[in-house]
């Protein structure tokens, strides 16, 4: 265990220099994904987790399972081809990388510099949800999201149809009451500038007074 954590310590210190870790590098997360790749096993707990909190909070998903293993040594290539597979073939919002809790050892496939290289060509946005809250992997750092556990991950990913349904209707009060006071203070406008435009026929009938005036004064200068 001594000799996985240095060796842990050496992959994270040379992916860190090579900029694979860097934040201006990854992707957003998208809004309201609703095309989602799951890279895990597809017996384990992770799986089960996951898809029962995303399909609560968002029933109309298309969530598409890539299975591969998450333990031993094949893991790591497995993992790879299949973020290569996910970018090439399936038009996802997302892809999510996870396994449950584990020893250092039974994690160590996601500690593996090309996982993390993986990670980092995907053009889909790829989470990372391995082991329980107090684990970090190497995928976990270079992943455009962490997620602490797989439950985690859909909670962050997916939103709550509730919820957005309740914010929609809240701002779509809010537009209603913002058009209404506009509609109100244009109409109060309307009034008091109509009130200071004065009646075309006061003024036509000032002018043909003054009109009468001006004829009585030549009648006047002639006679």
């Amino acid at each position: 265990m001594g000799a996985l954590a240095a060796a842990f310590e050496q992959v994270k210190y040379k992916l860190s220099r090579e900029g694979i870790f860097d934040e201006n590098k990854k992707w957003p997360i998208h809004f309201l994904p609703t095309r989602i790749a799951v890279i895990t096993s597809h017996t384990g707990a992770a799986i089960r987790d996951f898809l029962r909190i995303s399909l609560r909070r968002m029933p109309k998903l298309e969530i598409t399972v890539v299975p591969v293993r998450v333990q031993g040594e094949e893991a790591a290539g497995d993992i790879v081809a299949a973020l290569e597979l996910v970018n090439r073939k399936l038009p996802a919002h997302v892809s999510v990388l996870t396994r449950g809790g584990g020893s250092l050892e039974d994690l160590w496939p996601f500690n593996q510099e090309e996982v993390a290289y993986a990670i980092r060509k995907s053009h889909i946005p790829v989470v990372s949800a391995v082991g329980h809250e107090v684990d970090i992997t190497i995928s976990d750092l270079a992943a455009d999201l962490r997620a602490p556990t797989p439950s985690a991950a859909a909670e962050l990913v997916i939103r709550e149809l509730e919820t957005l349904e309740r914010n929609l209707r809240n701002v779509s009060s809010s537009l209603d009451n913002a058009f209404h006071g506009i509609l109100a203070r244009a109409k109060e406008r309307a009034l008091y500038l109509s009130s200071r435009i004065k009646d075309p026929r006061r003024a036509l009938a000032d002018m043909w007074l003054r009109l009468d005036d001006v004829h009585n004064h030549l009648l006047i200068r002639v006679g």
